[in-house]
């Protein structure tokens, strides 16, 4: 199998419905795309490329599952006190390469929450993310789930 392109995977993109200006909330495995020509950065470019300067990217940056030893399970650099509500723990999440190229990207932002953070990159990651520390539970109100707009896609890729 030879490995996926840029081109391909870009159009792959459009044709699943992403568009300039989307915000995207993204689950993703590398590896079971397959082979792809440059690894997590082309997924990425070509991801940041199909939504736009006006579009948004949202990755988790969760730091392990309930079934791992409970000291990982915590960003342990982030108090969650800044006043814009988000987070400036530089801990790597444990969801893949993916997601882990998004957080290494300039300009992301990473919300507030002891375990399900999440990572966003582009014009709505600070509206999309902020609060998420008040969220009683993960997936619960003033989560970015919650703020995603009708229009937003929810994606898995791979």
């Amino acid at each position: 199998m030879s490995p996926t392109k840029y081109d391909q995977l870009s159009f792959d993109l459009h044709e699943l419905g992403i568009t300039s200006g989307a915000s995207v909330m993204m689950h993703s495995s590398l590896s079971a795309l397959g082979p792809v020509e440059g690894g997590a950065v082309t997924v990425v470019n070509a991801l940041q490329d199909a939504v736009g300067n006006d579009g948004t990217l949202l990755v988790p940056a969760f730091r392990d599952s309930v079934w791992g030893d409970p000291i990982h399970f915590t960003n342990g650099d982030c108090d969650c006190s800044s006043a814009d509500g988000l987070c400036a723990s530089q801990q790597p999440g444990f969801q893949g390469v993916i997601a882990e190229e998004v957080r290494r990207r300039p300009g992301s932002l990473r919300s507030c929450h002891k375990t399900h953070s999440w990572i966003g990159l582009g014009s709505r990651a600070r509206s999309l993310l902020h609060g998420h520390r008040d969220s009683p539970s993960p997936c619960g109100p003033s989560n970015p789930f919650e703020r995603l707009n009708d229009d937003d896609l929810v994606l898995t890729l791979g």
